[in-house]
């Protein structure tokens, strides 16, 4: 018969596991909401808890722990491949700590304080690991846990699975189980850690090349500003002349002579001014200097927008996102052909749709699409790119290539 004391020791180590998985689950993804994020926390604590109570079996404790770890990162947001792949890998660390307790205390497993001493010591060092995972991540923002990530979490499985025989048959043993034990971890941590190093090496060209894309992109939109600031620069100064030229021609009553020099007048000022002034110079700033570049390859560029003007997102993912789409559409789209995008605000989030022609044909490697250009090198990575924003706002990017019609469909959350 369980006494109290085990129910409240229990009790209160389950509670600050729970808090534990919490802080190492906001290490990397962002919760979802407080309130789910309370009821989850509730419902893991009462299931996990009554399974330790009822059930005095490490397999099926493994499993609901496990579980409930899944489960709680479901407060989260974020992709799930992401969220399943931390929740394996902090339970095979939590795993290997509960394991060296109960070897370091093995000499005493019928005392009345070894649940107690033995709890004290798993959730210390739970809080010890986290902290330091903290520490370590400290700065770089979210991690992005991306590539070959399913060898961590055949890793942390394999491990768990390893960690589980040696529970079985090694617990009498305070020599080889711990031994074993710490292998495991420092294999599972230089793993992470080599994983960890590629992906910042990955990560860092990537980054590098999109500031490269950014700084092409405001370079280029300058030159566009400073070209148009001249053509009207340029009116202004000649508007004089202009004005005495109607003039004259109303006074010789060439009345049709004076509306053709007013309506070419008028060409020249709407093509020095903005096409797109939505209010929003984030939006207008990309989406009028790839205006005036879709006219000069005919091209018929024809955008929707429907957005505030107070919009807070950040100007850097606008550009990214809106300048690969209209790049990719440049470079692919069948010349003299109609380029379609739609732009509009809802509840909370920012609908883009997009569509082209294109000449049937796609280069792709290892699943991602390629540059036609001859500098792959640094082409080719737009979708890539646009991707990572959205999964940056926990969007979504559906593109379809049917019957030579490109098609792409972004969703991103700002609230």
């Amino acid at each position: 018969m369980m006494q109290l004391e085990d129910v409240v020791v229990s009790g209160v180590t389950e509670f600050v596991r729970i808090y534990i998985i919490l802080e190492y689950f906001k290490i990397f993804l962002n919760v979802h909401s407080l309130r789910r994020n309370i009821i989850s926390c509730v419902i893991t604590y009462i299931i996990t808890l009554l399974s330790y109570l009822v059930f005095h079996n490490v397999l099926v404790n493994l499993i609901v722990t496990v579980a409930g770890i899944i489960f709680l990162s479901g407060s989260f947001s974020g992709k799930f491949q992401k969220k399943l792949l931390l929740s394996i890998m902090f339970y095979a660390i939590m795993f290997v700590i509960d394991l060296l307790a109960s070897f370091l205390l093995y000499e005493a497993p019928d005392s009345n304080n070894y649940d107690i001493v033995s709890s004290f010591i798993s959730v210390l060092f739970f809080y010890i690991v986290v902290i330091g995972i903290k520490n370590a991540f400290k700065g770089k923002g979210r991690i992005d846990l991306s590539g070959q990530w399913y060898l961590l979490l055949y890793s942390a499985l394999l491990s768990i699975a390893v960690l589980y025989v040696v529970y079985k048959d090694m617990v009498g043993s305070r020599i080889a189980g711990p031994t074993i034990s710490i292998i495991i971890l420092s294999f599972n941590l230089m793993l992470y850690i080599f994983y960890m190093s590629m992906l910042d090496r990955f990560l860092y060209e990537r980054e590098n090349l999109e500031l490269k894309q950014q700084m092409n992109i405001y370079e280029r939109q300058i030159r566009s500003d400073i070209e148009n600031n001249r053509k009207i620069r340029t009116i202004k100064h000649d508007m004089k002349h202009h004005i005495r030229e109607i003039n004259d021609l109303l006074m010789k009553d060439k009345i049709q002579q004076a509306k053709d020099y007013l309506h070419q007048i008028s060409d020249e000022i709407i093509n020095a001014q903005n096409i797109y002034n939505t209010g929003n110079e984030a939006f207008d700033g990309i989406l009028n200097f790839y205006a005036e570049k879709y006219m000069n390859k005919s091209l018929e560029l024809a955008v929707s927008v429907a957005i505030p003007e107070n919009l807070e997102i950040n100007i850097y993912d606008v550009n990214i996102i809106l300048g690969n789409l209209l790049d990719n559409a440049l470079e692919n789209a069948l010349d003299n052909s109609k380029v379609s995008m739609d732009i509009k605000y809802t509840a909370g989030m920012i609908h883009i749709s997009m569509s082209n022609l294109y000449d049937g044909s796609i280069n792709k490697i290892d699943g991602h699409i390629i540059s036609k250009k001859d500098d792959k090198d640094n082409h080719g990575y737009g979708l890539d790119s646009i991707k990572r924003i959205v999964d940056k706002y926990d969007g979504s990017m559906i593109k379809s290539y049917e019957n030579g019609q490109f098609e792409v469909d972004i969703i991103i959350y700002l609230e």
